[in-house]
């Protein structure tokens, strides 16, 4: 475009007066001015719903926290149908024993045994039946604080407004306290069998009758108690009882009219003191019964040594003196039982010789007493009872064994002693046994050592 052509279209343009420049200069003002308030007004709003949004966040905050932020188990939390919501750990242990544990001393269990009319009731507290209170109140508190999210928990909280959270408190079982509680049964019923035994009175031995005895099954009785307590109801339970048989029967005492060994031992009559106390001892043997397992103590049978049961001071050997005691001369009856006790073949437990050799009776088949020093003992190895009886017979002390014969008729019995050693002031002999069956000698056994003062 020339220079002119610029010029004209210059001078074309209409040209604006001072005012109209005014107001053309405040419309552009104003409408700045109303893209800045408009400007300011989206700002304020913008900022409004953020601080709306930011304290509904911290009222919503707030609530969360003054709902969960508790010590107490959250709202409509029932453990057993109590509600312990509200209530802290303690308060709900508190509460829930003071109206559940009740249910323990009004459930019963009733033991039975109708043949014998017995019953005997127990509360499920004596059994050993209590709650496991502390684990339903641990998880009552934990529920609603497991879930790490808080708006999950507030949630969970808040919706078992409405529905309630129940729970179960188990029982628990001390099985120590039931079994006390058996005991006291068993202590109720339990019998010992009578077995049959041996009376002598009046010279007459009769057998008494046995009877059985009865066990309560503590295993049994318990164990059928213990399935009853789950059923959380009061029940009986019938007593299941065993029954014992005697050891002994009158059937086992038929076995004894055999005499397996006999043993005579004269004495002097002079001596008035000393056949009494032959004559107490004996009458003390007289009778005597050795249940088959059992041990004879011939101590335990003259005894007491005092005068109050028929003994006198006679001649006897205290400490290898001669001397005057109370029951001396009674070591004859014993020595006629432990020749006795040889030919029945039993079982000798305990035998001491006398500490000098005795006129009534030959090196080492003797055998002394001295109160609880020493002591004739006789085991029963036969199986079946035994019965001893004894007397003084034509200036005789004789002591014979009842019971029953082992072996076969063909069966003899030969004793002999034999000087083993000797000193200046001692004699040593041994006892033996020769054994024959049918005439024929099939066996030699040393039956006992026994050392004697000389001097």
């Amino acid at each position: 475009m020339s220079k002119l052509e610029e010029n004209i279209q210059e001078t074309a343009k209409p040209k604006l007066t001072s005012a109209q420049k005014k107001q053309r200069g405040t419309v552009i003002i104003c409408s700045a001015a109303l893209v800045l308030l408009a400007l300011l007004i989206a700002a304020f709003i913008i900022m409004r719903d953020e601080l709306a949004e930011r304290m509904a966040s911290e009222r919503e905050e707030a609530e969360i926290k003054a709902v969960l932020d508790v010590d107490t188990i959250y709202s409509n939390v029932y453990v057993n149908d109590i509600n312990v919501g509200g209530l802290t750990k303690e308060q709900a242990l508190e509460t829930l024993e003071s109206q559940i544990s009740t249910n323990l001393t009004e459930l019963t269990v009733t033991f039975r045994y109708d043949s014998f009319g017995y019953s005997r009731e127990f509360t499920f507290e004596e059994l050993g039946v209590s709650y496991d209170f502390e684990s339903s109140v641990d998880e009552a508190y934990n529920f609603g604080r497991e879930n790490p999210d808080m708006k999950q928990r507030y949630a969970e909280v808040m919706e078992n407004k409405d529905r309630g959270k129940y729970l179960d408190s188990e029982w628990i079982y001390d099985n120590t306290e039931l079994e006390k509680c058996v005991q006291l049964v068993c202590d109720d019923l339990d019998k010992d069998p009578v077995n049959s035994e041996y009376l002598y009175e009046d010279g007459v031995i009769t057998v008494t009758d046995s009877s059985p005895g009865w066990k309560v099954n503590k295993e049994r009785t318990a164990e059928m108690a213990m399935e009853l307590l789950p059923i959380k109801r009061s029940a009986d339970v019938m007593i299941v009882i065993d029954q014992i048989a005697p050891e002994y029967t009158k059937e086992d005492f038929e076995f004894t009219s055999s005499t397996i060994g006999t043993y005579s031992s004269s004495y002097t009559t002079g001596d008035e003191a000393r056949v009494t106390n032959l004559s107490v001892a004996a009458s003390k043997l007289n009778g005597q019964t050795i249940l088959p397992g059992e041990t004879f103590s011939t101590n335990d049978c003259f005894a007491p040594y005092d005068e109050a049961s028929g003994y006198k001071y006679a001649g006897a050997y205290v400490n290898g003196e001669l001397t005057e005691d109370i029951g001396g001369g009674v070591c004859q009856v014993s020595s006629a039982l432990y020749n006795a006790a040889l030919l029945a073949e039993l079982e000798i437990t305990e035998r001491y010789n006398h500490s000098k050799k005795v006129g009534y009776m030959d090196y080492a088949y003797d055998a002394t007493l001295a109160g609880d020093v020493k002591d004739l003992k006789i085991t029963n190895n036969t199986g079946y009872p035994l019965i001893i009886k004894a007397a003084l017979e034509n200036n005789n002390v004789v002591v014979t064994i009842e019971g029953y014969e082992l072996h076969n008729s063909g069966r003899t019995l030969e004793f002999y002693n034999a000087k083993t050693g000797e000193t200046d002031t001692t004699v040593t002999y041994e006892l033996y046994k020769r054994v024959y069956e049918n005439g024929e000698l099939v066996d030699t056994v040393k039956v006992n050592k026994s050392t004697y003062n000389t001097n």
